[in-house]
């Protein structure tokens, strides 16, 4: 069986050395070696740019092949367009020529710079036309509402013509970057669950509903969609949905609309991967790690301790060939 992770980051070196000269986050402080962006941290370990690191952890970790991409809550791609298109460049650069000397173990996904979902449209087109990537990552605030989906159709429309992957993963869009601070959630208040997890999974909730359940993908029949971390609390809050639409309209809705996303596994365990097998079905599964920000260990041993085999998770995968564009 080969293991593909669907949910994994990486900064290329040449992208460490362009966050190390900003002066404002995001930045990385290379003494320290540790990331700043907002108002947080987290230690760069050599797995996000060394490249016989990170395979090294693949082999020991026993993952096949990784889909890379730029970690959206990091905030280098919502940053303004003018300093966000030269990091997103030199990302999409250096992952195209990873993926071509390394095809049989990585495969990526475009950054885009959010804050224009126009150009990041001509962008995308751009990356795809190139022939080696498959598809992008978005932001979940993106698909917060309906409303707010409306202004990256330009972006679907793309993805559409190369029948691409996208991967709605946490992360703002400009308009909604916080000030440093400004959430005032101290430690002693447990900011790290509150907002790594709570409002993190809400948001995400937000997005898949959007995408599930709204009319937003029914115009884009060949774009397949990867919602992160099991699509949020949606596999715990769905049976709710059933006792809303008793109440309402005396019967349950279908659920097949769950079946038009993929949900990843990244930085969740055996209940959680258990109820989301029951919720969407194992086939729309796909394994992920969020490595390096979070270990494989757990979902590995979620899926083990679910007893759902690896090989039946995402049995119907999206694709990991670059698609020639429809007429």
């Amino acid at each position: 069986m080969s293991l593909t992770d669907w949910h994994t980051h990486w900064l290329p070196a040449r992208l460490v050395d362009a966050l190390a000269r900003r002066k404002e986050g995001p930045r990385i402080d290379l003494e320290a070696k540790r990331l700043l962006y907002a108002d947080s941290s987290l230690v760069l370990w050599d797995t996000y740019h060394d490249i016989d690191a990170r395979l090294r952890l693949l082999d020991e970790t026993g993952i096949d092949r990784q889909v890379l991409s730029l970690p959206g809550l990091f905030r280098i791609d919502s940053l303004p367009v003018a300093e966000a298109e030269p990091l997103v460049r030199i990302f999409n650069d250096e992952t195209r020529a990873l993926v071509r000397s390394r095809p049989e173990r990585f495969s990526g996904l475009v950054a885009l710079p959010i804050a224009d979902p126009a150009r990041a449209a001509e962008v995308f087109e751009r990356e795809l036309a190139e022939g080696v990537l498959i598809g992008a990552i978005l932001p979940v605030d993106a698909f917060l509402s309906h409303d707010d989906a409306q202004a990256w159709k330009p972006v679907l429309a793309v993805a559409q013509r190369w029948h691409a992957h996208l991967f709605v993963h946490p992360g703002p869009v400009a308009a909604t970057l916080p000030a440093a601070g400004a959430e005032g959630v101290t430690a002693i208040d447990n900011a790290a669950y509150r907002r790594g997890a709570q409002d993190l999974q809400s948001r995400i909730t937000s997005a898949a509903i959007t995408l599930a359940f709204t009319d937003l993908l029914d115009d884009y029949p060949d774009v397949t969609v990867q919602v992160a971390n099991l699509g949020g609390t949606l596999p715990f809050i769905v049976e709710r949905f059933d006792a809303i639409d008793l109440r309402d309209r005396g019967a349950i809705a279908s659920r097949e609309r769950l079946r038009r996303i993929y949900v990843d596994t990244a930085s969740l365990g055996a209940g959680a991967i258990a109820l989301a097998a029951r919720t969407f079905g194992a086939d729309r599964l796909l394994f992920g790690s969020d490595l390096p920000i979070f270990s494989a260990d757990l979902p590995i041993a979620g899926f083990r301790e679910a007893a759902i085999p690896l090989d039946q998770a995402g049995a119907v995968q999206p694709s990991l060939v670059p698609r020639e564009a429809k007429a």
